[in-house]
This record gives structure tokens, C-alpha cells and sequence, in this order.
């Protein structure tokens, strides 16, 4: 080692080498400065990369979502609870609620449907095939060997009304000619009967059939084709007659106590300025209404409940965690537990492997939510049955409401997890007033199961051309729907009505409450729940 540095400083001398020190002493100063630069740079990336990594997996978890959207089951239906149920003949185990028609069950039978009418078909052998093969005799009839199938007939009728007129045979100061009164129709001078009307009516609104599909079907099954342009003719004059008995309903909707809510997107194209409106859909006990309106904003329920009337409605609404919903005064709000579910649902199609045991685990609290408040509604309130029941179902949702606190406390976990459960913190006293009122569902299926008619029709004819149109589609929801959840048959209950306004002149009849299902008689009732052709 002494010998290289004794030839560097013959070589080069002692004052240049100090120099050459010096100078890599600055580079190395330098160099710090550099260094520490890229460390807070390093430092930097790594953050970016942090949130990088979490913005991808969010994106992947949209993108696992809709996938399995498309391709996975379409059913939110998770593992029965209720222990598997045990066949005592054949002693197999099958699961709770399983579908179908069991191995081994005695079956029911073919129907025959003689509630239809029939039409009998004679069918005979020719002459030469009943004469017997050896001498030639005639076979004799010894009965028949009946067989039965279902037509399906569309049969649309011209009727003819001829009205006979009666000449004077007299000489008295009297009309020399009569006639016979006009019969009744609902649109004056009008071609269409009151049961066509009322068959287009429900095949669009209640069935999801849009009015010109109809017409083809008409001219394909029976070779006649009717002009658009006379069925919307029609449907304008028959909008003004259902508004009041839409109103009606309306109103005796505002006397329940306890409704369902929920609203969907609603085309309009006969607002210039904006297509989109809301179709809002609030149920009760035995009445639905419907409300279309441009806004999806608090004003439609503030007007819907009356809440700027003398007498605002008062209750609890069942709904999701729309905010338009919350904050209406007099009015508690019950959040959805099928809509929280979903949040967790979401996680197993979005982070299958991360998040996968956390969701599950929530998804199971939830299932057992549902499971504890069935039990407890088989019991009458007040009873020992009941009270350990509500017990029961009390110390879960208390065991839930401690889970969650500890779990926000968790930094492992994601964004979106810990947005789930500031959701699920923030609704928390909405989501448990069914605790202390058993009558609130723990969900608003309901009403999404009502809305779904509306839905299948904007899929089907769009929404509505026109604000005529609109208010048409509203008012027919509302009274189709009606009927249905008052177990009437749609059809017969809108022809009765639609009769009843041909029999006043065109009109809205004037006792108009009898056609209301709460007030009506048990004779109309009974009358109403069956088909037209029994009527």
C-alpha cells in the first residue's frame, strides 16, 4: 500500500493531491444534495404508486362487478338459514324451500279446465273403414273417446247497432216517428268499444306492450288494421276521464300511515328542454300511486304527502337512501336492508379475493337479521313468544352495531369498504326502526316489485311522446296497479269504469267513490275479481 502512494506523490505532488481531495469533497456535497432530492422523489413515487394501486383496484373491482353482472346469476338469493327439511317416508334430507315438485310426493293432476267453454268436435270414421273386414256388417256406436286441447282464438267483432224506428199509426199530436235511444258509448261518434280501450290500455301499461306491437298483432291474428293516430285520439280522451280517479287515490294514499317509495327514470319526449323525468311510485296497504315529474328532487314527496296542506300526511316511508327522501317533516324514514346487502354483495364481485371473508361475514349478519325478525312476526306482540324473540333479534343488532364500530377503526381496509361502512353508520337509525314498530319491513321490495311493471314498459315504448301521454301512463299505473294489489282482476275492474263513464254521456260518473276498493260494494268487489267473460 506505501508504494503507490509514494509514487503519487513523486508524480504528482502533494499540493495537487490535496486539491483533487478537495474538489471530490464539493462532488460529494453535492452529491448529498442530489441524493437527498431523489429520496423525496423516491418517496414521492411511492405514494403515487400507492394510490395507483388503489384507483386500479377499484377500477378492476367496477370492472369484476359488471362482468358478473352480465354473466353470473342475476339472483341476490343467498343460503337458507331454516335447517333442511327430512322426508319421513324416504327418509332423504332435501334443502329448505327447495322449488318444485319433490321425488316420491303424490302430484295433483292433469287440469282439465272446465271452467272454459268448450266446443265439441265430432270426429268420425268413413263408412268403408267401419264395416268389418271379414263379412262386410256395419260397426254400431258405442260411445266416444274424449280428448281435450286449448285453443288460443283472438277474435275482434264488428258490431252492428241497428236501432228500430216505430212510424205513428195515429192521427194524435204526437211525434210521427221514434227511434231508439242511442246505447251507450264512451267516446261520442267514437269506433272503438269500451273493451277494446280497456285491452290496449292494459296490454301497454300492465303488460308492457307498446300500442303499435298491438296493432300489428291484430292485423297478423285478424287481418284488420287500425290507425295510430285514432288510438291516441283515444288515449287522450280516456287520460281526462281516469285523472279523478287517480286523484282519489292519491288522496286516500295520504291517509295510510306507513308507504313504500321509490322512483325510476322516465323518458319524455314531449318536454323540448329536458327528456329525462321521474316516474315516482309511493305505495300503501291497498292503494299505489304513481307521479311523474321532470325533478327528482324533495319537492315531489313534499308534494305527494301534502306536507304545505293543512293536514300533512304523518307515518314512516320505507325507501332507499335517496336523499330526497330524508328530512320531510312528520315523516320517519325506514332505510332498505336489502339495498345495504348490496353493498356487500358488490364486494364479493369486485375484490373476489380480498375482501371476500369480510363481505361474507356481513352478508351473513344481514341473512340472520332476516331470519331473527321472521321468527319474531310469528309471535303476537306481547306475548312470552314474542318478547324472547325481540330479545333475541335486539342483542344482534347490537352484536352488528359493535362490529361495525371496531371495523372502522380497521386501516387495512379499502376505500370502499370503510365508505360502506360510514353508509351503514350514517342510515343506522333509519335501518333499525322496525326494531321498536314490527309493521316496517326490513326492506322496500315492495315498492321495487311494483315499479318493475313501469320498467319493463320504458323498455319497451320508451316512455311517453308526449305530456298527454305522461299523465296517461301515471293514472293508468296508478288504478291497474291498484286493482292488482287489491286482488282484482285489472281488466274487469277499468271496463267497469270506463262503462260506468259510457253510461253517464262520455263523463266521469258522479258517484265516483263506488269504484274506489276500499269503499265499494262487496257485490262490485266479488264482481271484479273475475274475468270479463264471467261478467
Amino acid at each position: 500500500m506505501t508504494l503507490p502512494v509514494a509514487e503519487m506523490l513523486k508524480k504528482h505532488g502533494i499540493k495537487e493531491i490535496l486539491e483533487r481531495l478537495n474538489a471530490l469533497e464539493t462532488i460529494i456535497v453535492t452529491q448529498k444534495d442530489t441524493i437527498s432530492a431523489l429520496e423525496s422523489t423516491i418517496t414521492t413515487m411511492q405514494v403515487k404508486i400507492s394510490s395507483l394501486e388503489e384507483t386500479l383496484s377499484m377500477k378492476g373491482a367496477i370492472i369484476h362487478k359488471f362482468q358478473s353482472m352480465l354473466f353470473d346469476t342475476k339472483s341476490e338469493k343467498g343460503t337458507s338459514l331454516i335447517s333442511p327439511i327430512v322426508d319421513v317416508a324416504t327418509s332423504v334430507q332435501h334443502p329448505a324451500g327447495q322449488r318444485g315438485q319433490r321425488n316420491g310426493a303424490p302430484g295433483h293432476g292433469r287440469r282439465l279446465y272446465e271452467e272454459l267453454p268448450p266446443r265439441e268436435v265430432i270426429h268420425e270414421l268413413p263408412e268403408d273403414k267401419r264395416r268389418c273386414l271379414v263379412c262386410g256388417k256395419l260397426y254400431e256406436e258405442c260411445g266416444t273417446e274424449d280428448a281435450t286441447e286449448l285453443e288460443w282464438n283472438v277474435k275482434i267483432q264488428r258490431v252492428v247497432h241497428r236501432r228500430k224506428k216505430y212510424i205513428r199509426t195515429c192521427h194524435c199530436p204526437t211525434p210521427k216517428i221514434k227511434t231508439t235511444p242511442t246505447p251507450s258509448k264512451l267516446i261520442p261518434k267514437g269506433l272503438l268499444a269500451v273493451s277494446a280501450i280497456s285491452n290496449l290500455l292494459v296490454n301497454k301499461f300492465l303488460h308492457g306492450q307498446p300500442i303499435n306491437r298491438q296493432l300489428n298483432e291484430i292485423e297478423l291474428l285478424c287481418g284488420v288494421r287500425f290507425s295510430p293516430g285514432t288510438i291516441v285520439g283515444v288515449q287522450d280522451k280516456v287520460g281526462n276521464l281516469l285523472r279523478p280517479l287517480y286523484d282519489e287515490i292519491l288522496l286516500h294514499l295520504r291517509d295510510a300511515d306507513h308507504w313504500h317509495a321509490d322512483e325510476t327514470r322516465w323518458m319524455q319526449y314531449g318536454d323540448e328542454n329536458k327528456h329525462r323525468w321521474w316516474l315516482w311510485l309511493f305505495a300503501s296497504a291497498d292503494a299505489v300511486t304513481f307521479v311523474l315529474d321532470p325533478s327528482r328532487s324533495r319537492a315531489v314527496p313534499r308534494l305527494m304527502f301534502g306536507l304545505d296542506d293543512d293536514k300533512p300526511a304523518t307515518g314512516t316511508i320505507s325507501c332507499d337512501r335517496w336523499k330526497s327522501y330524508q328530512g320531510l317533516p312528520g315523516l320517519l324514514t325506514a332505510y332498505c336492508w336489502a339495498h345495504v346487502r348490496r353493498d356487500f354483495t358488490d364486494f364479493l364481485k369486485g375484490y373476489p379475493r380480498r375482501l371476500n371473508e369480510w363481505a361474507q361475514a356481513w352478508i351473513a349478519r344481514i341473512g340472520t337479521l332476516y331470519h331473527l325478525n321472521e321468527q319474531r312476526l310469528l309471535y303476537e306482540p306481547g306475548t312470552e313468544e314474542f318478547l324472547l324473540a325481540d330479545e333475541t333479534l335486539r342483542e344482534h343488532v347490537t352484536e352488528m352495531e359493535r362490529n361495525r364500530r371496531i371495523e372502522m377503526l380497521d386501516t387495512s381496509l379499502n376505500s370502499d369498504a370503510c365508505k360502506a361502512l360510514k353508509s351503514l353508520a350514517r342510515h343506522w337509525d333509519g335501518l333499525t326502526l322496525f326494531l321498536d314498530n314490527p309493521a316496517i319491513p326490513l326492506d322496500n321490495n315492495e315498492a321495487e316489485r311494483l315499479l318493475r311493471t313501469s320498467v319493463v314498459g320504458r323498455k319497451n315504448f320508451y316512455g311517453s311522446g308526449s305530456l298527454k301521454s305522461g299523465a296517461l301512463a301515471e293514472c293508468a299505473y296508478t288504478i291497474l296497479l291498484t286493482a292488482v294489489k287489491n286482488c282484482l282482476n285489472p281488466l274487469t275492474y277499468l271496463r267497469a269504469y270506463l262503462n260506468a263513464c259510457a253510461d253517464n254521456g262520455g263523463k266521469v260518473p258522479t258517484d265516483i267513490s263506488r269504484f274506489l276498493p276500499w269503499q265499494a260494494s262487496a257485490e262490485d268487489i266479488a264482481a271484479w275479481k273475475l274475468s270479463p267473460t264471467d261478467n
